[in-house]
């Protein structure tokens, strides 16, 4: 059964003629069940990539009788008569066969692909990384460091379908890495960031060990660390947020070479992008967006542009007694310094109105978190302090379609939480 803002959703998307069923576990675990033969049980929806008029994507964890642990899997639909060319040229490239039999497989009505894992249309190297003579294989042609050794199966941390896709490998010996996958035209660029910074004073970096562009794979060290615990006490957390800010700051300072990624040009247009994506969700949220994107016209052309990290987040550090360990390169590039910062604090918000984080956790990051930003010798040029809220409220406006994706059933509720903190972070009076 569609939640309420779901089935508003599709009222509004006739072109997308699957689109209901793509967004109903129940639907789905039906289709699945009645074209491979296998019964589901149960249909849990962890991810979705949503193009109005356009193309949906959503990735689902299946419970089936008689296997204990879930099955991932994703099924997109396309609009129009782009649905059957794409349905016709997902069947007909190779697949690895699975507990559903077929590893892709389509159904005409209503028209969508499934793909279960490790398929994938865009990450084809994924089957082969999940065969342990194929990645030991495909390691050592990422690195020289990895040729020669022999690995175990691999082990899924994260998956986004068709973008992204990070794991554990683990050698005979014992000693494991990390790896990612991307789809080949994505690795170049993601490559180049892994390179692009180096560990200095508390700032740690994992060790790139290499890549291998043409198969989309990349291999680091792997490094211990506990992440940061937004669930503990208030002096706790502003010493480990403070610790991040100054690490960020030896980050800001290398004279790395990344492209122009956030000049002003494309925050401007990452900013029309937000609006788009919310629109589409939430058209009634128009006026409020454009009265949003006004208030950011000033934030939007900053002066100096830094080496950032480009995705920053309380997920991409971890800690230890000695240093502070910052990851995930794949976004690195030129920006305004506060775009880092305010991305920090915007997630540690999402969080907290997520319920995932106490209420006090946004206050105590942000605080914090800039005050070791400027304790490590960072620029103290006017203005970037106060830019942090801006920069806080445009970082929200891009998080605001997350609990959609993320699959929510009171994504509306929270949307509209969101844009709301954005709105006092513009005008705290």
């Amino acid at each position: 059964m569609l939640c309420p803002g779901d089935a508003r959703l599709v009222a509004r998307e006739p072109a997308l003629s699957a689109l209901a069923t793509l967004l109903d576990p129940e639907a789905l675990a039906a289709i699945v069940t009645r074209r491979s033969g296998v019964s589901v049980t149960h249909a849990t929806p962890t991810y979705l990539r949503y193009k109005p008029a356009t193309s949906c994507l959503v990735a689902y964890e299946l419970q089936i009788a008689g296997r204990a642990s879930p099955l991932a899997v994703y099924a997109r639909t396309h609009a129009g008569d782009a649905a059957s060319v794409k349905i016709d040229n997902a069947v007909r490239q190779p697949a690895w066969s699975g507990p559903l039999g077929p590893g892709i497989f389509a159904v005409d009505d209503p028209p969508l692909t499934l793909f279960t894992f490790p398929n994938d249309h865009e990450l084809d190297v994924l089957p082969r990384l999940h065969d342990p003579a194929e990645l030991s294989r495909l390691l050592g042609k990422a690195s020289k460091d990895l040729r020669g050794r022999d690995f175990g199966p691999l082990e899924q941390l994260r998956y986004k379908p068709e973008r992204r896709f990070a794991g554990r490998a683990t050698a005979a010996d014992g000693e494991s890495f990390f790896i990612k996958a991307y789809a080949p035209a994505n690795a170049g660029p993601a490559i180049a960031g892994a390179r692009a910074f180096e560990p200095r004073g508390s700032l740690q970096l994992a060790r790139f060990l290499g890549g291998y562009a043409r198969r989309g794979v990349a291999a680091w060290e792997w490094l211990r660390g506990r992440p940061i615990d937004l669930h503990t006490r208030s002096e706790g957390l502003s010493h480990s947020c403070a610790r991040v800010g100054e690490a960020l700051a030896m980050l800001h300072h290398q004279p790395a070479l990344v492209p122009d990624a956030y000049a002003p040009t494309r925050l401007a247009e990452i900013l029309a992008e937000s609006i788009a994506a919310i629109h589409a969700i939430a058209p009634n949220a128009i006026s409020r967006l454009h009265r949003l994107a006004s208030r950011l016209e000033d934030w939007v052309a900053p002066a100096q542009l830094s080496p950032l990290h480009g995705d920053f987040s309380p997920g991409q550090v971890l800690l230890s007694e000695a240093a502070v360990a910052i990851l995930d390169f794949d976004r690195a590039g030129r920006g305004p310094a506060d775009l880092d910062l305010g991305n920090f604090i915007a997630n540690v918000e999402l969080l907290a109105l997520l319920g995932e984080a106490p209420p006090t956790a946004p206050g105590a990051c942000a605080d914090s978190l800039v005050q070791g930003y400027f304790g490590a010798g960072a620029p103290t040029q006017a203005g970037i302090h106060v830019r942090t809220r801006p920069a806080t409220a445009f970082a929200l406006m891009r998080l605001a379609p997350e609990p959609f994706r993320t699959r929510r059933a009171d994504w509306p509720e929270l949307l509209e939480a969101i844009l709301t903190r954005a709105e006092v972070l513009l005008d705290p009076a």
